[in-house]
Order: C-alpha cells, then structure tokens, then sequence
C-alpha cells in the first residue's frame, strides 16, 4: 500500500494510505453528484480527489485506506476514489505538519512573560489560555503557508510577545498592556480553525479579530460573575475596553486608536509577513525569483 501521493501513477489503480481532512458536496455539469476530498499523505503532501461513489460521512478528518483509479486531465492528474476503508485506529496527527517548536517549553516561556503584569490583565490572559490551552498550544496558524503546522498558533502568540515586550520598551508604550494583547492576539484563531487544518464558519462570520475579543469579554463576564471579590476588584475598566480594541481593530475596518494597539498591528505584520515569505522560499531553488499572488507584492527572492 503506498503512502505518498506523488507515487500514484497516470493509468493504474492503486491502493494508497490518506487523511481525508475535508468534503465538499458538489454536481457535475450533468448534474450527476460527487465529492470533492481535500486529503493529505503522511509525506506532507495534499491534493484533491474526487469521489463519485458512496459518499463519505462522518466527522473529519478520516484516515482511510482507499483503492484510487489515477487519470490525465488537462495535462494534470485527476484522482478517483473507487472504494475505501475507514481506520477508526489511525491517528491523524501523523499526516499533519509537525510542530516546529517545543510545544511545552515555549508554553511555559509565554505563560511567564504574564507575571509581573497589572493583576487585572495577568488574571484574564491566564483564565483564557486555560480555558483554550488545547487548542492555543496545539492547532495550526493557518491551513497552508504561515505557521501552517503543529503549534502553530502558539509558535506565532511567542514570537509576537517577544517583539512587543521590546517594543513597549523602546517606544515607552504601556508594557503590561502590548503584553497582554501580543499573548491574546492570535486567541481568535481556536475558533476559526481547527486541528485538521480546515476554518470554521467563524472565520468568516466574525474573524479572528472580533472571535478574540468576544472570548476576553466572555471571560470578564465570567470573573464578575464569580465570588472572588478581590479578583473582581482587581479587574480595571479602561484596560478591558482598551485591550478589547487591541484585539478587534485587527480587522481593516476598525482604525487602531491607541499606540499599543498600532504598534501590535505592525508586529503582527512583521511576524506573519515574514513567516509567509519563509514559507513560499522553502521548496524553492536559489537565486531565483517566485511568483506567488497571494503574497502582497506577488514575487519573492529567494537566496
């Protein structure tokens, strides 16, 4: 059984290992229905294939073993699914993208760039992590490009609080506050995507910006609620309101109107846009230049 996409071969029928992280319901120009499977193999490889059999159900993603038939179309392959076995034994994990980071190491450093802050913020930044620290230490960034792999959310939320730490220092910002925001702002993406690397409806109904601040609020709401009294003391309006616009004037149609809030904005743009050109040079020659549209810009040098 093969277990690397790029071995099918134009004209067989062969067995292969995949995850199918995703379906799509759709219908020829005929009307005839069929599937479209996004799937990977364990060699970091995805695709699409198509299913005109059975459909596929259950919840994504699945590993499965299936007998695909392998043709030419418009001097590419198109990839058929004649029959498949489920394995309800198989762990996905294997197929996706590992971690490039030391998932509890790094969530231990972040977890300590809290301390010492003002006891408002520290207690909602460490109740939200908690709350969401599966999927805060453990789910992609993005589903390809960016931080595209294991912790990758994680891996960004350090890199950014690093950047804003010495920021706030150099720009004589409000440290506990670029602190707070730089750990929480990536917090929206536990919603809108998930560990198979597929966004959520949330992604396009709030963004990751608005997703983020509507988690803070929950858990302001939450401490208010409680019968800590001196936590609920502790807990400072103007900082809430103030870290709440730091996570939802990420979207382009809310103007940053602290210098915190600005100056995260370009942080993220330099953590993010940077990631983004790393990755579209990794499977690149040298010395050449690359053309890829999603990037601003459309080209990329690669050394």
């Amino acid at each position: 059984m093969l277990n690397d996409i790029k071995k099918l071969e134009i004209g067989k029928q062969q067995e292969i290992r995949i995850l199918i992280k995703s379906a799509e319901n759709a219908k020829t120009r005929t009307g005839d229905n069929y599937q479209r499977l996004v799937v990977r193999d364990e060699n970091d490889h995805e695709t699409i294939v198509l299913n005109f059999k059975d459909r596929i159900e259950g919840k994504f993603p699945l590993v499965v073993n299936a007998m695909v038939d392998t043709s030419e179309y418009r001097e590419s392959a198109s990839i058929r699914i004649l029959s498949y076995r489920i394995d309800s034994k198989a762990k996905a994990d294997q197929f996706l993208p590992k971690a490039a980071i030391d998932r509890k190491k790094t969530l231990t450093a972040l977890s300590a760039k809290s301390q010492g802050i003002r006891m408002g913020l520290r207690k909602i930044v460490a109740g939200v992590l908690n709350d969401h620290v599966t999927a805060f230490s453990t789910y992609p960034f993005s589903s390809s490009g960016l931080f595209a792999r294991g912790s990758g959310i994680l891996e960004a939320s350090y890199k950014l609080t690093l950047l804003a730490e010495q920021t706030a220092e150099t720009l004589h910002l409000d440290r506990d506050l670029m602190i707070a925001g730089a750990m929480l702002y990536y917090i929206g993406r536990t919603q809108t995507i998930d560990h198979a690397y597929n966004y959520t409806p949330d992604d396009v109904l709030l963004g990751n910006g608005m997703a983020a601040a509507m988690i803070v609020q929950a858990k302001v709401q939450e401490i208010r609620a409680g019968k800590d009294e001196e936590l609920k003391k502790a807990l400072d309006d103007t900082d809430i309101r103030l870290l709440e616009h730091i996570l939802a004037s990420r979207a382009k149609g809310i103007p940053t109107a602290i210098p915190e809030a600005c100056a995260l904005r370009h942080l993220d743009a330099i953590v993010t846009e940077t990631e983004a050109i790393a990755s579209i040079a990794e499977d690149s020659g040298h010395d050449a230049i690359v053309q890829d549209r999603n990037f601003f810009g459309n080209r990329v040098y690669v050394r």
